[in-house]
Order: structure tokens, then sequence, then C-alpha cells
């Protein structure tokens, strides 16, 4: 639940930090009076969600229920409920605003919450790592950058695990669902774009080894939608239960144009 305090803004342009955890964009929000530094996080669900120590600074309600939050890694967390007042999101203004208390050890301490899907999927958002900005458009309303230069558009799946792209590698038989999550930052000096399980039917490209020594394994392949290619994409194989084959990040967005169109379920990026 959310309700708009004054009339929505055609366009919102939101400042993203990248420089609070390296890859992970942040924005800074103020809920009633106070600023907080939240991660833009498409791997969320809820609206927004705050640390106990944020909710506790805010002194605001509890709600008598409680949500479920999914992670990536398809685990599930029982979550209280709070309700907050006075909502600011670069000028972007919500009263009445549900958020979920975040236990989970996601982010460093810098960081208070996150900015979820649910409110973001009111909008058509554009993810403009490149200029370090995320705008949310009205939903109807034309979006002047797909005007520019070539674009990809692939539809995704919406629901309890997040936004799902359905699609295989070039040259597999099998099929390979991906997760786009802004959320999953990818490590210092990592130049993969996600993360996925073996036995995606991938080429190895290369093996390392990080700051602690531990071996992984890099692969490499074309990841098609339908007949619509988004180009070559790398991965460090990673055997997470999660309920899809592989996550897209931050190291994906970060080279790139990406607009979500969420009322018709189609992301777009910029060739």
């Amino acid at each position: 639940m959310a309700v708009y305090a004054e009339p929505v803004p055609p366009i919102t342009i939101i400042p993203i930090l990248f420089d609070i955890v390296p890859g992970l964009p942040v924005a800074e929000v103020v809920i009633q009076g106070r600023a907080y530094l939240l991660a833009v996080n498409t791997g969320m669900a809820d609206h927004l969600s705050l640390k106990p120590a944020a909710l506790e600074r805010l002194r605001c309600v509890e709600l008598d229920s409680y949500t479920t939050i999914y992670d990536v890694d398809g685990a599930r967390t029982r979550a209280a409920q709070y309700v907050v007042d006075d909502v600011d999101i670069a000028g972007l203004r919500l009263n009445r605003v549900i958020v979920s208390q975040e236990l989970r050890s996601l982010f460093p301490q810098a960081i208070d919450g996150s900015i979820g899907r649910s409110l973001l999927s009111g909008f058509r958002v554009v993810l403009d790592y490149p200029s370090s900005r995320v705008e949310l458009h009205m939903q109807g309303s034309s979006v002047a950058t797909l005007a520019q230069g070539e674009w990809a558009s692939v539809p995704f799946v919406l629901d309890h695990r997040g936004i799902i792209l359905e699609g295989g590698f070039e040259g597999s038989s099998g099929s390979a669902t991906l997760c786009l999550d802004t959320g999953c930052a990818i490590p210092a000096g990592g130049t993969y774009h996600g993360t996925i399980r073996s036995g995606a039917g991938l080429s190895t490209i290369s093996n390392a080894a990080d700051e602690s020594s531990d071996s992984y394994r890099i692969v490499a392949g074309v990841y098609e939608v339908g007949s619509t290619s988004l180009g070559e994409l790398s991965f460090v194989v990673n055997d997470y239960r999660t309920p899809f084959d592989g996550i897209i990040g931050t190291n994906y967005l970060a080279q790139r144009q990406v607009v979500l169109d969420f009322g018709r379920r189609i992301m777009h990026v910029r060739r």
C-alpha cells in the first residue's frame, strides 16, 4: 500500500550513488524528515524495507500483519510490517507506505534498507547506470530515450521470484531462466555479469581465485529470449539453490541503458 501525497510528477529522476557499496545502486530517501540510504533492489518484493535501527529511529506504527520476503537463493524470511508517512524519493511524495523489517544481512551498515519492485512496478523504469540515475515514468507515458538508438525488447515474467527472463543460450538445447536483480552487486574486480548454476551448457572461458584464494569458474554464452539476442553474457558458476538458473546484476546494467515496462512486462535494452 502507498498513497501519493500530491500529483505524481510525469518523470521522477533519482540520482544514484555507486560509491557507498561498489556497484550497488543507492538512493537517498527522506522518510518523516530523516534521510536514509536505500538500495534500489528489484530482488526485494515490497515497496520499502528498513533495518530495525532505522525503524526504531522513525518510531513508526507496527502492524499486526507480517510479510514473507523471498530471497534470490529461495530462502524465505517472515518480516514484521510498519506504516510510515511522508516519504520523499527525489520529489516523489508518498504517504501511508507499508514498510517491511529488513532482517537479512544483505548490505553493510551504511545501507538502511531497500526500494523494492512493488514501488518500482507502478512506473516505467529507466535504469541508466552510465548516467548514475534511475527514472520513474508514469505508466502510459512515453519514454523519450526509447526513440534514440537501437533497442532489443524481450518479455519478462513478474512474480514472487522477481523479474524473470525465460530464454536460453545459443547452441544449447535447454532453457535457462535469469533473474534481473539490481541489488546483486558484483565483487570489486569482478568482470562477469552475474552468477549461474552449473549444467547450463556454457563454455568455460577462465578459472580464477578471489582474495581468499577460493577458486571459481567463469562461463559465457549468447543469451536469447525467443529470436532476440541480449548478446554474450559471462557468469561465475555458483550452485546456490535458486528458483531460477542464474542472476544478472550490476555489472550487466553498468554498461547499458535498460527500460522496464512493468505494465506490458517488457524489458528494453539499448544495443
